[in-house]
């Protein structure tokens, strides 16, 4: 099984990518699942996600769930996509801050094992300038160190840039590089 990491800016074409990856990982007669984690608090997101699933073909259901992703396991779908992961951890650091830490490990558990093909899609922030505040420090380092744990366990990681994707960790292929 495929365990697969997107990561990219914001608007990178990293959806799209991961969209086009999955249905190339479907077996005849198979369908995705697409899991969703944003919740569209304003007119701005909405309008975001219409776009999202504007962008989906027929063979992806769609699941709208803020944190509980471990819940997915053992459904009848070949591939897994989870988009995003910055937009879960948001939910999590604002609506469960105590069980941040342990939701981080269950989530990297849940994406290590779940027996369908799996792709993760994530932002890396950390390119950007430092953040003035505490709490937005704070999220850039969660999101970081929890990319780094998706990214250790993952079979491939696709690094996204202006909707150019590029393979920087292929387990079983030529492009690995060293784990600290």
């Amino acid at each position: 099984m495929k365990r697969v990491l997107v990561i990219g800016g914001a608007k990178s074409g990293k959806t799209r990518f991961s969209l086009t990856l999955g249905e190339s990982l479907l077996g005849p007669g198979e369908r995705g699942l697409y899991i969703a984690t944003c919740l569209p608090l304003d007119d701005e997101m909405r309008e975001k996600v219409r776009l999202h699933q504007a962008e989906r073909s027929h063979l992806w259901d769609t699941l709208d769930e803020p944190i509980q992703i471990w819940d997915q396991k053992g459904l009848p779908y070949g591939v897994l996509l989870l988009d995003c992961l910055t937009m879960w951890l948001l939910n999590v650091v604002e609506q469960a801050p105590k069980e941040t830490e342990s939701h981080m490990e269950r989530l990297v558990e849940w994406f290590s094992t779940t027996p369908q093909n799996v792709i993760v899609v994530t932002n890396e922030i950390g390119l950007g300038i430092v953040p003035q505040d505490s709490y937005s420090r704070r999220y850039r380092d969660l999101l970081g160190s929890l990319n780094q744990s998706m990214a250790q366990a993952a079979s491939d990681v696709y690094f996204v840039l202006a909707g150019i994707a590029t393979n920087i960790k292929e387990i079983g292929g030529m492009n690995v590089h060293a784990q600290p």
